[in-house]
């Protein structure tokens, strides 16, 4: 039996970053996709998913965020609203762009919200349908490979 050649270490990464933009994001379109392509390798990604601007999960998640600017920019953390068709960097979200292909599947998405994390390297590293404490994103960031690597260079840890 002929031996398999893998592919160059590259690809692998590749793949899996292009899996989870086809995979998780083929909810959106070509715009956000390339939206998100630019913070590979240079920022966290935290996307909030809602049905409407006035869901309670995503109200109550946006102002435990807002009260907490310095420990985002500490992580290279940047929030991404998603909502009907549309969506908008930064908390509180805008300006407002068109293209998201997103519509909440109520078979899956009980709250109408959504919040998911997306590594530096373009992996999902959290997906959940509620509310999550700040602190438990900083815990789960705080304990990722590179964010340790970020700390002991910068001599915190």
């Amino acid at each position: 039996m002929p031996k398999r050649q893998s592919p160059p270490d590259s690809q692998p990464i590749k793949l899996r970053y292009g899996l989870v933009l086809s995979v998780f994001l083929g909810m959106t379109n070509f715009l956000i996709s390339q939206e998100l392509k630019q913070h590979r390798w240079e920022d966290r990604v935290l996307l909030l998913l809602t049905d409407s601007l006035e869901n309670p999960e995503y109200i109550r998640q946006t102002d435990a965020l807002q009260q907490r600017p310095e420990e985002l920019a500490e992580r290279k953390l940047i929030v991404y609203t998603l909502n009907k068709g549309r969506y908008a960097k930064g908390i509180p979200p805008g300006p407002w762009n068109t293209g998201v292909a997103w519509k909440p599947d109520t078979r899956d998405v009980k709250t109408g919200f959504r919040i998911v994390l997306v590594g530096l390297d373009g992996g999902v590293k959290m997906d959940k349908q509620a509310f999550v404490p700040p602190e438990e994103l900083w815990t789960l960031i705080d304990g990722m490979p590179m964010r340790r690597a970020e700390l002991r260079t910068k001599g915190n840890h």
